[in-house]
């Protein structure tokens, strides 16, 4: 009966490692308007953020986001990824750029613009016109929102979907932009789920 069990269990695991998913969307200030922004990042080209999310063979999901400002302007200063309620900073595993996980502060010196408060991961000092962050997490994506900051007071980015009184969609993760929302770490799965993924792993692991 074990053996059976653990037969089961193995075949829904190679079933979930098996099925890569990739999404991916973009926003930008124009033409397709889906971002809000300020100062030079408006005024002097384009602003842009676009995100690719990939579900790894280990049950974990690997978030790219590209934040993109006019080359006139100054360099980004910092930008806070939304997490869903039930998203635990214990289960970031791997990250390119240093953050800090709390609820940052809305329409404050720090985070001027900012439509409200916003739990996330602020990436700081990320200093270029271009910049690609990562991360690897135990948490599926769902919709939320963004916001940067650059070096000049004023030069501030953040969803047309971010809004005081925002409330993210709750449909399922899925390719594009829903509602000027992009997709951002959800909650972490639910230990039989984490069980599941990292006895598939494991088994991966040792086939190789």
């Amino acid at each position: 009966m074990r053996v059976f069990i653990f037969a089961i269990l193995t075949l829904m695991c190679f079933s979930i490692n098996a099925q890569a998913i990739t999404y991916s969307g973009s926003l930008s200030s124009s033409p397709s308007v889906g971002i809000d922004c300020n100062g030079q990042w408006l005024n002097e080209g384009v602003t842009t953020i676009d995100w690719s999310i990939t579900s790894n063979t280990d049950g974990t999901w690997g978030y790219q986001y590209t934040m993109t400002v006019p080359e006139s302007a100054n360099d980004i200063s910092h930008l806070i990824i939304e997490t869903a309620a039930g998203f635990d900073d214990d289960n970031m595993l791997s990250w390119t750029h240093n953050y800090s996980y709390a609820t940052h502060p809305g329409l404050s010196a720090e985070n001027p613009g900012m439509p409200e408060d916003m739990s996330g991961l602020k990436f700081d000092n990320l200093f270029g016109y271009s910049v690609t962050i990562y991360f690897a997490a135990w948490a599926e994506p769902v919709w939320g929102d963004f916001y940067a900051k650059g070096d000049t007071l004023g030069n501030e980015a953040w969803n047309l979907g971010f809004t005081g009184l925002d409330t993210d969609p709750t449909a399922a993760a899925g390719n594009g932009s829903l509602n000027n929302h992009i997709l951002v770490p959800g909650p972490i799965p639910e230990p039989a789920t984490l069980m599941l993924l990292g006895l598939g792993a494991l088994v991966m692991r040792r086939r190789r």
